[in-house]
């Protein structure tokens, strides 16, 4: 494998942890040592967007978390155990005349493209959620529990604050995608 790999190795690219770029240990340094290569060692791009839009948020009042926070419980609210929940919105998806997209977990791990598919496809079942969500909360059908989650998720998501907090989001995911795409 070395006869074969290492002097065929000009390039190194990483996530940028110190296990893999430091200038002592690190494995970047160690393949350059290794090899008569003079090694182009990069931190991947992609990483550092999703680095620089993580920690763009932080001084926030944690908004981005807290939104995060909230479109993760929706996505929860309907996808685990929940077979009933996602089917009665499927219905009212179908019933408005739209199509049902299906939910994406956010990950902290993944990059923008990821969190974008997540948040659009809240935004497009936007209007089927918080129809489904009334009729939950008001349904016999559905647990006391249930009933109040689903209200209560409702109330946040026709707060102003919350949707021109979370459309912008959207808006900035949407070039950070693009970006993060050409990175990769």
């Amino acid at each position: 494998l070395t006869d074969t790999f290492l002097p065929n190795l000009y390039a190194f690219a990483s996530d940028g942890h110190p296990s893999y770029m430091g200038s002592n240990k690190g494995l970047a340094k160690l393949l350059n040592d290794s090899t008569s290569n003079n090694l182009f060692i990069q931190h991947c791009m992609s990483h550092k967007l999703q680095l620089a839009a993580s920690h763009s948020f932080m001084n926030v009042d944690s908004v981005k978390d807290k939104i995060d926070d909230i479109v993760t419980t929706i996505f929860t609210f309907y996808s685990n155990k929940s077979f009933k929940r996602k089917q009665s919105l499927i219905k009212t998806a179908e019933q408005l005349g739209n199509s049902f997209y299906a939910m994406s977990r956010l990950y902290s791990t993944r990059w923008a493209a990821a969190h974008f598919q997540a948040f659009m496809s809240l935004y497009k079942n936007y209007a089927a959620i918080l129809l489904n969500m009334d009729e939950i909360s008001k349904s016999k059908d559905f647990a006391q529990d249930v009933q109040s989650k689903a209200q209560g998720l409702r109330k946040i998501m026709i707060d102003g604050k919350f949707f021109t907090t979370f459309i912008f989001i959207v808006d900035v995911l949407h070039v950070l995608k693009s970006y993060s795409l050409k990175f990769q």
